[in-house]
């Protein structure tokens, strides 16, 4: 549950990164404390039509977010119920967001669910968002809290893939680490797939169609068959469509080039392959 809370802090930020603001995110955790800042648009902030302040319903109010708005972010995001960063917020013994824009700095802060101060003041940091959390042990309290550090170190590096361009900055306090990729998935296939067995390096193609864009990078050189398979930035574990797509083309594409009617696992043996959806509107099984 706390490394949900990670991961949809931080692909807020990277969901910015998608529509065009920001290209860096720092990243911290010490002492079960979370930090996340991007230098994007910021938080919007100010009183709603209904007198309530806009950002403090973002974090307690269920279903407020520009991420409903196809004209803001396209739809290609991983979450549109409004509910993530309420969980973060709600489910912390402390919660600050501050939100910096042209010149103005929004501080909110939350304890044990419950809004404790809001103030706008001058500032003179860079536009973007900065988010700190600690999650609470009456919450979380089936096991002592311990924030793995190695598990965000992974999504990090693999969300680095998927977004070329955008660089992760990642730090405990006695380690920093940069994750940043300039070939997307080509560099993840090269990562995961040290002896190929074509002679070509990798194979990769994209398309895009009416909005629905998809990257597939893959060789053959495994010890065995692997695929990952990411839809809007979020791992699909257990496959999707992209993913029964993909095996069936593959399939049916080699058998075409031999004239032959090999099965799917004899034609995948060995082959790595990532495939990485953009897709509006995506629907996730079990996503609430």
């Amino acid at each position: 549950g706390i490394i949900q809370c990670v991961r949809e802090t931080i692909s807020n930020s990277i969901d910015e990164f998608s529509i065009g603001f920001g290209n860096q995110i720092n990243i911290t955790l010490k002492d079960n404390v979370f930090t996340c800042r991007d230098f994007a648009r910021g938080l919007p902030f100010g009183k709603r039509a209904d007198g309530t302040e806009a950002m403090e319903a973002i974090f307690t109010t269920p279903h407020t977010g520009g991420k409903f708005n196809d004209k803001m972010y396209g739809n290609a995001v991983i979450g549109q119920n409004g509910i993530g960063m309420k969980g973060v917020a709600l489910s912390a013994e402390y919660f600050v967001a501050k939100s910096y824009r042209d010149g103005k700095c929004a501080h909110l802060r939350i304890e044990n669910g419950e809004t404790k101060s809001f103030e706008i003041t001058d500032t003179k940091e860079k536009n973007g968002t900065y988010i700190e959390f600690k999650p609470s042990q009456e919450v979380y309290r089936l096991e002592p809290i311990q924030m793995d550090y190695e598990a965000v170190a992974a999504m990090c590096e693999d969300w680095s893939y998927l977004n070329k361009g955008l660089k992760f900055v990642l730090s405990n306090g006695e380690k920093e680490t940069v994750y940043f990729s300039k070939n997307g998935i080509v560099d993840f296939i090269k990562a995961k797939v040290k002896a190929t067995l074509q002679a070509e390096p990798y194979l990769y193609y994209v398309e895009d169609e009416n909005g629905n864009k998809v990257e597939i990078a893959f060789q053959w050189g495994c010890k065995r068959e692997k695929s990952y398979t990411f839809t809007n930035g979020l791992h699909n574990l257990n496959g999707g469509t992209s993913f029964t797509g993909a095996k069936t083309a593959i399939t049916r594409t080699i058998n075409g080039l031999a004239g032959q009617n090999y099965t799917g696992d004899f034609v995948r043996d060995s082959l790595c392959y990532v495939i990485n959806a953009k897709v509006p509107h995506a629907s996730f099984s079990d996503q609430t």
